[in-house]
């Protein structure tokens, strides 16, 4: 079985194709893009089945730790994607399942690292995988695209014609480039909405909207490349890096339900500042210690 990070998981087992024979009804999403990262998931439960029964599930079982490390970053990716594009009101709750589940991830790594009974890692493995598939994908997953699939795409967010320089600006410093273009420029558009923010004298609630929609695309597509870019180059605070984005995605859903409410003007635009500049400050503070490490 491959080891190698990259690897996909047709790669990995050429014979696995087919709908994994785990795979019932119930368990289809009604989105074929999530259902395929789904069935990936099985047939990996499958691989580490037919391996518990070949006497080789320990070599299955690292493979798989590595396999689903990655697995989660791009499949919750995908899922919150969707879940911004049709506003689903679960988001903040799904989300915060994904969160649990990276953790789990993290744990049962290094559990795998400092348990010497292989029994024990393998039913770990086993009882894990067999818990998401029927917990999360059942009911958590089926209960949002059952929503989703009545609700059209959301329009584009933060469509504002606001004009912005790094050379001009007030927030952005050169030491924010971390050398990784897709990531510099998810920062260059975070400094550029802050300084709108703080620069505008009053918001209309339908700027809001999408300055929170902004805001909730950066967390989806920010966070997950650079912790994919974290795991390739083997970041040693990965783990740590990761924690800050569970609290600052947490802060956020926050936020959106106190602006929902019934506040004047000013009160939701002090939040939404107070929020984007919290993300620069992680920029500042977090991001400029990855790049050292990235950049040596």
């Amino acid at each position: 079985i491959c080891l190698e990070k990259r690897c996909s998981m047709e790669s990995i087992e050429p014979g696995y194709h087919s709908r994994p024979r785990n795979w019932t009804d119930d368990l289809a999403s009604g989105n074929d893009l999530v259902d395929q990262q789904h069935q990936k998931l099985l047939r990996r439960f499958e691989m580490l089945e037919d391996a518990l029964k070949s006497g080789q599930a320990f070599a299955e079982v690292k493979a798989l730790a590595a396999f689903l490390q990655r697995y989660v970053l791009t499949h919750f990716n995908t899922e919150e994607r969707y879940m911004l594009a049709g506003h689903y009101p679960g988001s903040a709750i799904h989300s915060g399942e994904h969160d649990q589940c990276k953790r789990r991830i993290f744990q049962f790594k290094q559990f795998i690292e400092t348990e010497s009974d292989r029994k024990k890692i393998i039913a770990v493995a086993y009882s894990m995988l067999a818990i998401w598939v029927r917990e999360h994908i059942l009911n958590h997953d089926g209960q949002c695209f059952q929503y989703l699939k009545h609700r059209k795409k959301a329009e584009a967010a933060v469509d504002i014609d606001y004009e912005w320089s790094p050379k001009s600006s007030k927030l952005w410093t050169p030491d924010f480039e971390i050398g990784i273009e897709n990531i510099d420029t998810q920062h260059r558009n975070l400094v550029m909405w802050t300084e709108y923010v703080q620069d505008a004298k009053s918001l209309s609630d339908e700027e809001i909207r999408q300055l929170l929609d902004f805001i909730h695309g950066f967390i989806v597509t920010h966070f997950t490349d650079e912790e994919l870019l974290m795991m390739d180059i083997q970041f040693p605070d990965f783990e740590k890096h990761s924690e800050l984005h569970y609290a600052t995605r947490t802060k956020f859903f926050e936020v959106k339900e106190w602006v929902g409410q019934d506040l004047g003007a000013p009160d939701k635009r002090g939040m939404v500042l107070e929020l984007f500049q919290a993300y620069v400050e992680h920029i500042e503070q977090y991001d400029t210690q990855f790049k050292k490490y990235f950049r040596s």
